[in-house]
């Protein structure tokens, strides 16, 4: 079936259109957007203010942080079952990732509870810590 005979097929009327239906497609007399620019004018959050310095300052905040291997999470993990072991909970130094400065501290404090399924630990100050981000534990002594 040619060209011609599809388009009758599909349109009965194609009388209005008569004129444009052999024209060649329209080329554009602009240069093409590079793609750079374009990503930036559709991004979904490009037009929010500060979006991008929100994300530049998260990355700051972690650009410091240590992500340990699994011999170190197993090594933390083992500290912190021995420690759950004890028959009083007792008074530890942690060193861990602060979230909120972007860099490690480490808190001498009494630990009040070790929450497996959240995968936390709670302390009288600071309130609690994520075991992720635990690089040593230890009992004070």
């Amino acid at each position: 079936m040619t060209k011609e005979a599809s388009t009758t097929a599909l349109f009965n009327d194609t009388s209005r259109y008569a004129d444009i239906l052999e024209c060649s497609r329209p080329t554009s007399r602009h240069l093409p957007m590079p793609q750079a620019d374009r990503a930036a004018q559709f991004a979904p959050f490009a037009a929010l203010t500060g979006y991008h310095d929100l994300i530049e300052k998260h990355a700051a905040i972690y650009a410091h942080k240590h992500y340990p291997n699994a011999q170190d999470k197993r090594a933390v993990a083992t500290q912190l079952k021995q420690i759950a072991a004890l028959p009083k909970l007792p008074l530890l130094n942690v060193d861990y990732f602060n979230d909120t400065v972007g860099y490690y501290q480490t808190a001498t404090s009494q630990l009040v509870k070790l929450d497996w399924h959240q995968a936390r630990i709670y302390l009288t100050a600071p309130a609690s810590i994520a075991m992720a981000n635990i690089r040593s534990v230890s009992v004070a002594n």
